[in-house]
């Protein structure tokens, strides 16, 4: 996250952030509260993305949130379904036939 972080400043010609306090994981992990496990990905969802550049970065960063915020969900536990739940939020007749596409080629990657 930290690198997306460093990438957009360097793009965008801002200074560099500050790297995030070195805290080992299971303090963090100890810290928070557990979540309740209903077997539902929490809100807020990122918006759906329809291929208006100027939201690009906004739903990336979105998305990254939405699988921090439901980390301790099934489906972010593996790549080809969190893959899989980033292309529901791409729609639009703009980016449909480039969506199913990559569904399709993410199949065909891991059968």
């Amino acid at each position: 996250m930290f690198l997306h972080l460093v990438k957009f400043a360097t793009q965008q010609g801002f200074p560099i952030p500050a790297p995030p306090p070195l805290i080992q994981p299971a303090a963090i992990m100890a810290a928070a509260a557990p979540a309740v496990n209903t077997g539902q990905l929490q809100d807020p969802s990122p918006n759906i993305f329809t291929r208006d550049c100027h939201t690009s970065e906004l739903f990336k960063q979105q998305f990254w949130m939405y699988c921090g915020l439901n980390s301790n969900h099934k489906v972010m536990w593996s790549p080809y379904l969190r893959t899989m739940l980033a292309l529901t939020l791409i729609k639009g007749p703009l980016v449909d036939d480039w969506a199913s596409n990559q569904v399709q080629a993410v199949k065909e990657k891991v059968t």
